[in-house]
Order: C-alpha cells, then sequence, then structure tokens
C-alpha cells in the first residue's frame, strides 16, 4: 500500500529457512511462512553476504545453528513481499545469541552439564573488543567472565 507518496513498511522477525536464488534475484524462506518467499534484490544480496559473512557461515556449518532475521518489506504491485533492509542473527537451538562456532559450543556445552550463566552480547562493540561472551553465575559471589 502506497500512504502519500510512501511505500507502507511492515516488519518481520523470524526464523530463516532458506535464503536461495529465486528466477529474478533472490529470496529468503522463513519458517512460519514456508510458501512465500521474501524477495532481495541482488545488492541486497551481495550487501547481506559482505555484512553477514561470518553469521553466515556459522548457519551453514551447523545444523544446531538457527538463523533469525529481522527485515522491513513492502509488498509489490505484484503482491510479492520485498525485503528493504535486514539483519541477521544465529542462535542456539535454545535461542541464545552466539557469535561463532566456539561460542556456540561453550553455551551448548554450558546448557548440557546444567550451569547457570548469563549470555552477554556485544550490541556496538567490534569484534576486535575485547568483552565476555558469558559470565557464569553459579560460582556464588565469584562469577566467573568467560571469553571466547
Amino acid at each position: 500500500m502506497v500512504l502519500g507518496g510512501h511505500q507502507a513498511l511492515n516488519l518481520v522477525i523470524a526464523e530463516v529457512k532458506a535464503i536461495e536464488p529465486a528466477r529474478y534475484a533472490f529470496h529468503a524462506l522463513v519458517k512460519q511462512v514456508p510458501d512465500i518467499g521474501f524477495a532481495l534484490d541482488g545488492n541486497l544480496y551481495k550487501s547481506l553476504a559482505r555484512h553477514f559473512s561470518e553469521e553466515l557461515g556459522i548457519w551453514g556449518a551447523s545444523e544446531s545453528v538457527r538463523m533469525i532475521m529481522i527485515a522491513s518489506f513492502g509488498i509489490s504491485s505484484a503482491g510479492v513481499p520485498t525485503i528493504s533492509k535486514l539483519s541477521l542473527m544465529p542462535v542456539t537451538q535454545q535461542w541464545l545469541p552466539v557469535e561463532n562456532m566456539d561460542e556456540q559450543q561453550l553455551v551448548e556445552r554450558l546448557i548440557h552439564e546444567g550451569r547457570a550463566f548469563k549470555k552477554i552480547l556485544r550490541y556496538d562493540l567490534s569484534r576486535n573488543s575485547k568483552a565476555p561472551c558469558i559470565i557464569l553465575t553459579d560460582r556464588g559471589e565469584a562469577a566467573m567472565p568467560i571469553y571466547s
């Protein structure tokens, strides 16, 4: 729908089933709506591959990693949902965000062992900044930060 000369945008937050080539450019399939592909143009796909290469690598490397997508999209005149911007976040089977395979394996091991911990998110910190990924909280007064 177009409002005042501008297309109304919608928001989707969903688990990605696949990001794959389509007849025209690419599309993202989400598990919650598997019969409808969200179109991505070639430029957005290239940007996605460049900016989220590590996240896509983690997702492709392990069947136990899920990929969450948040995207703004409009509906084309043909009725196709078309993504304008998106972000990706790999998560564990328990929906905890992870940044790399070491962190994913650590989180899975801590869960398997029944450990209590807090998962720390980087937000706007660079990947090179030194920040703990987990803080163990089952050590009494002495919480222990863990770096990956």
